[in-house]
């Protein structure tokens, strides 16, 4: 039959009929296996059914689709190269502008801390002159220095007429020995979380390599079944 002349409302039904009924369906003897067996069957059939209904719908909407994607794409391609582009020059300006006042930061902070070291001798060279020569203690002198924070030169919120510009730092990470990675979350060191088992490809793995036992995992053999219906 040809999907256009299928009626979608009795296809509806005809797949609600069939759930229904194997919805309660128990399987503990060979008489309810071999039954089981036809509603499977018969489930494949109505799958093939409903596939053919929808696929004609399905390929004039996915051509549609493709139409329209690509029509923005096409659009849309150079606005976002030009945006990564501009994105990625604005950070390493950033980066270079933070590297610069990191630099300037460490030397003030050096020469503060050069400054309270002078005073503190200073203070102590005092304190041992006057004891030296039976005088009173010297006045108490202030051996703080308080700290100069380096300004960025580019505020961390840039405001302008048609939006803002808001800095945000960020790393970047390359795993460069997977081995030592994989050794640091062995020590408990990384959280194990980082890492997705592919599943599948596990279970490949193990079928391929006849496996019964793999340290970590949990093997177990199930027995399954095919179904074909006749043609």
């Amino acid at each position: 039959m040809n999907a256009t002349q299928v009626n979608e409302v009795e296809l509806g039904q005809e797949v609600v009929e069939l759930e229904s009924g194997a919805n309660a369906l128990i399987v503990d003897t060979k008489e309810s296996f071999e039954y089981a067996g036809e509603i499977v069957l018969d489930i494949d059939a109505m799958i093939k059914k409903v596939e053919t209904y929808w696929k004609e719908l399905k390929r004039k909407a996915h051509e549609a689709h493709k139409a329209i994607t690509a029509k923005e794409s096409e659009m849309l391609g150079p606005l976002k190269d030009k945006r990564k582009t501009l994105r990625s020059k604005i950070s390493v300006y950033l980066t270079i502008q933070e590297k610069i006042r990191q630099e300037e930061q460490k030397k003030i902070d050096a020469e503060r801390r050069q400054q309270e070291a002078e005073l503190r001798q200073k203070q102590e060279e005092a304190a041992k002159i006057a004891e030296k020569n039976e005088e009173p203690e010297p006045v108490v002198l202030e051996t703080y220095v308080p700290p100069v924070i380096v300004q960025p030169e580019v505020l961390k919120t840039t405001r302008m007429n048609t939006g803002t510009i808001s800095q945000k730092k960020d790393i970047t990470v390359e795993v460069v020995d997977i081995s030592l990675l994989l050794n640091e979350i062995v020590k408990g060191n990384v959280p194990s979380s980082i890492i997705e088992i592919k599943e599948a490809k596990l279970k490949s793995f193990i079928k391929m390599q006849e496996l019964k036992e793999l340290s970590g995992c949990k093997i177990d053999e199930v027995i399954g079944a095919s179904f074909r219906g006749r043609l």
